[in-house]
């Protein structure tokens, strides 16, 4: 598809991504549309932090050209939308998605899945009446755990991998395993992606992306920046380093710091999806792709900021259960083949987000960054 002939439509366009999706594609397709419920606001409110950048209000003059509908508590309204504004793609935003916010009470456990699993679901049957429509969900490299994919084993870029049982050769559904109720929801949504693809003839796409890392696409006004989070529930690993390298916090190393995850700039990002977009699957297709450009252990961006910052370096409890001493070797061929050439290089990156973050020093607030919630269930004390 010709990316100017696209009607594109964002689910969860007020996020990190949707508000950037936004304003990389207005200039580029034929109209691009955006819906959210602003829940991201109200979880990092509800967990005593906000966005480091500030963001204009929900309502009133100075708002985002935002649409106000809920997929899972008034599915009705959003299917009247889809219905009316007729899009040739819809890139699925619309999920929570912090694995320790999910792992901190029952309530945020269950409000994430149902958030997640119930939301995608509902899109998938209002799809159902409109098969035309290419589906672009973000789906996430955690779904693949490291004890399955161990001594260097390929992590594939496929729903179906080959392997020999019982001296048979059988296709099996690639194998996934999470390692948060947030990542169960993706793994949940995923086998009911590809379900929904073969039983009604959909096109999607899945994306299972790395950890974004990104104050800015190009071109942005300082006056549009998208949300910066650094606390403990919704900052990455990046974004934590960052602002506690500005204000003589040690960086803080979650035990060996040799965990190792696969990780993208924001405008490799914005390229990807815009490939997605002009590069729909056939009917009855669920395409995999991996969405990562380069590989790093936690020690390894750790030590990059510090050359960066001079700042000091701490390692603590590991608020998670999970390997840290494991291999990493995930497939992620599609878009290269699709055209994304010279990626961005975190290395090269840091330096423009240390720019973009100082002028907001200020409005850090330090009690937000050390973790909270342990995988067991029990609490650190402050």
């Amino acid at each position: 598809m010709e990316l100017t002939k696209a009607r594109v439509l964002i689910l969860g366009m007020d996020g990190y991504l949707g508000w950037a999706l936004y304003c990389y594609l207005r200039n580029k397709v034929n109209i691009v549309e955006g819906l959210d419920n602003f829940s991201r606001r109200r979880h990092v409110h509800e967990i005593g932090s906000e966005s480091l950048f500030p963001l204009p209000a929900e309502t009133g003059q100075e708002c985002r050209p935002i649409y106000t509908h809920d997929l899972v508590y008034n599915p009705a309204k959003v299917h009247k939308f889809i219905e009316e504004f007729n899009p040739t793609t819809i890139i699925h935003f619309a999920e929570q998605p912090s694995a320790p916010f999910s792992m901190r009470n029952s309530s945020s456990a269950a409000g994430t899945q149902r958030n997640n699993v119930v939301g995608s679901l509902n899109l998938l049957w209002m799809l159902r009446e409109h098969p035309h429509i290419h589906l672009v969900k973000l789906g996430t490299m955690g779904e693949y755990s490291d004890w399955i994919y161990k001594n260097n084993v390929e992590i594939p870029e496929a729903n179906r991998i080959e392997v020999q049982y019982q001296d048979t050769d059988i296709t099996i559904p690639t194998p996934r395993w999470a390692g948060s109720f947030y990542h169960w929801s993706k793994v949940f949504d995923s086998f009911n992606l590809e379900f929904a693809c073969r039983l009604w003839g959909l096109s999607a796409t899945d994306l299972n992306q790395g950890v974004v890392y990104g104050t800015r696409i190009l071109g942005m006004a300082d006056n549009e920046l998208t949300r910066f989070d650094y606390d403990s529930y919704f900052g990455t690993v990046v974004n934590r380093f960052i602002v506690q390298s500005l204000t003589d916090i040690p960086l803080t190393v979650y035990g060996s710091g040799n965990q190792t995850r696969g990780y993208i700039n924001i405008n490799d990002t914005m390229r990807a999806i815009s490939l997605a977009i002009q590069n729909p699957p056939p009917k009855s297709t669920c395409r995999i792709v991996n969405q990562l450009t380069e590989v790093f252990s936690v020690n390894e961006i750790a030590l990059m900021v510090q050359q960066l910052t001079g700042c000091a370096i701490e390692s603590i409890d590991n608020p998670r259960l999970e390997n840290e001493e494991h291999t990493y070797n995930p497939t992620f061929n599609k878009l290269e083949e699709w055209g994304l050439s010279d990626p961005h290089k975190m290395e090269q990156m840091l330096p423009s987000m240390l720019e973009d973050v100082k002028p907001f020093s200020s409005r850090i607030l330090r009690d937000v960054i050390a973790p909270e919630t342990k995988w067991t269930g029990r609490y650190y004390a402050h």
